[in-house]
C-alpha cells in the first residue's frame, strides 16, 4: 500500500534484521518509514514488529 502512496524502496542497513525501508519527499526533505523484526536464533516467538517514521534535516538515510 506504501508503494502505491509514492514510497520507494531504500537499501537495507543492518545485517540479522529483516526490514523494509522506504523513502519519500514531504515539504521538500527526505522521510523514511521502516517496518523490521529480528530474526535470529534467540527470537522464539517472532511477533515482535516495529515501524518507525523520521526525518533530519541533514537528510542522511534514517533507516
Amino acid at each position: 500500500m506504501a508503494i502505491k502512496d509514492g514510497w520507494k524502496p531504500a537499501p537495507e542497513q543492518e545485517e540479522g534484521v529483516t526490514q523494509a525501508c522506504l523513502t519519500k519527499v514531504i515539504n521538500s526533505r527526505n522521510v523514511y518509514l521502516s517496518v523490521w523484526y529480528y530474526d535470529g536464533p534467540e527470537e522464539k516467538d517472532g511477533d515482535d514488529y516495529f515501524l518507525r517514521v523520521s526525518s533530519a534535516p541533514s537528510g542522511g538515510n534514517l533507516c
